[in-house]
């Protein structure tokens, strides 16, 4: 898969999301409508609510110290792009040459060429830093919750548990998750800002089937997916549930067909 149309969709970012105070408190609710019932699968909402309570509390303690055996962990994290995917993605960009700054060539022109990008560079990175602090402080958050969460239930690797919960409750905005009807130029613009929408329904639908029928597997599962639905009726009120608007469109449209305002 290609970004086709990227010019246009970084234009739709710039104007929506970046720079927007609100926006990154929405995106910072994330842990609890996400991390929160996932968590919950594996020791109940009690445990994963005191977890990820501890984790925000901690992060925002200046100075705190973490266990020796996750605050290594968590700087391996790091380096490999788990909680800070945007920061790995910046350094690959520059070390390839294909990064935002640029040098200039030694003439009067061509330095105050790349003077001036460098200032344009600057001024996009710190207008998106909002949306992107955001991201990382709930990548951060899950992952020190889960892995604290994995060692108290003496599971073999913390590191892999907690790794593995970002993934799923943060999900994968590479262009390879795009849907086949969010490629294209088309597709790709106007699918811009739905992919959180759908790797949540999503991952609704893998939580309830997983495991076996009749498993202990498979009921934590659907008791993770209804504490979903149930956080996002408490965010959103019962207009913010999957298809509600949609369900209101067909309402509305069977009732004028049938001569009613």
């Amino acid at each position: 898969p290609q970004d086709e149309a990227r010019a246009f969709s970084g234009r739709l970012f710039a104007q929506y999301l970046r720079g927007s105070v609100a926006s990154a408190f929405v995106n910072m609710t994330q842990p609890f409508a996400v991390s929160f019932p996932w968590l919950s699968q594996h020791g109940g909402a009690g445990k994963a609510a005191k977890a990820l309570g501890l984790a925000a509390k901690h992060m925002s303690t200046r100075g705190y110290k973490y266990e020796a055996d996750l605050a290594e962990a968590l700087k391996k994290a790091e380096d490999d792009g788990i909680v800070s995917p945007q920061e790995v993605h910046q350094l690959m960009a520059q070390a390839r040459g294909s990064g935002s700054l640029r040098a200039g060539d030694g003439t009067r022109i061509g330095d105050a060429r790349a003077l001036a990008s460098n200032s344009v560079a600057r001024m996009s990175v710190a207008w998106g830093k909002l949306f992107g602090s955001a991201e990382q402080v709930n990548r951060r958050i899950t992952y020190i919750a889960a892995y604290r969460m994995a060692k108290a239930q003496g599971m073999a690797s913390a590191d892999e548990f907690a790794r593995h919960a970002v993934t799923e409750t943060q999900f994968v905005y590479s262009k390879a998750s795009k849907i086949k009807w969010g490629r294209g130029a088309v597709g790709g613009t106007l699918m811009t800002f739905k992919t959180y929408s759908i790797a949540y329904a999503e991952l609704m639908h893998r939580l309830w089937n997983q495991g076996e029928p009749g498993s202990a597997e498979r009921a934590d599962g659907r008791k993770a997916a209804a504490l979903m639905i149930a956080t996002l009726l408490l965010m959103g009120g019962a207009g913010g549930l999957p298809f509600a608007e949609d369900l209101e469109d067909l309402i509305d449209g069977a009732g004028q067909l049938m001569a009613y305002n």
